[in-house]
């Protein structure tokens, strides 16, 4: 992963993302959640600190939590619950892909700035 670049690990982070949150709407686990809390202590550690990032990991985290909580007491969580679990995996990913953009933007920058292009300003 030392040569991937930023921009793919968001992509990764994203996509991980999406894919727990509609499994838990879908059925709900305990293991999704752990899974869920891996990835976004995953993507503390590769971003710097963001409070917007960090409150939308948050509103997932707990809204999952409570999903899985309703799944494990045998009641199905119901469609509001599913909703804020949507909900707040967009406002997360949205945050994230604004993220992925500039890490892209700085990307393509830095790649022109060693091909001698742009000049370092």
């Amino acid at each position: 992963m030392a040569n991937t670049p930023f921009s793919k690990v968001l992509d990764e982070k994203i996509t991980q993302i999406e894919q727990i949150a509609a499994a838990i709407a879908e059925d709900a686990e305990d293991g999704e959640l752990r899974e869920l809390r891996n990835v976004l202590l995953g993507i503390a550690g590769v971003i710097e600190r963001d409070p917007g990032i960090e409150m939308a990991s948050d509103d997932l985290y707990a809204a999952a939590s409570v999903a899985v909580s309703d799944s494990i007491s045998g009641t199905r969580p119901y469609m509001r619950k599913r909703r804020l679990l949507e909900s707040a995996s967009c406002r997360l990913v949205g945050r994230l892909r604004r993220y992925r953009d500039d890490a892209v933007e700085a990307e393509a920058l830095e790649a022109l700035a060693q091909d001698g292009v742009v000049s370092a300003a």
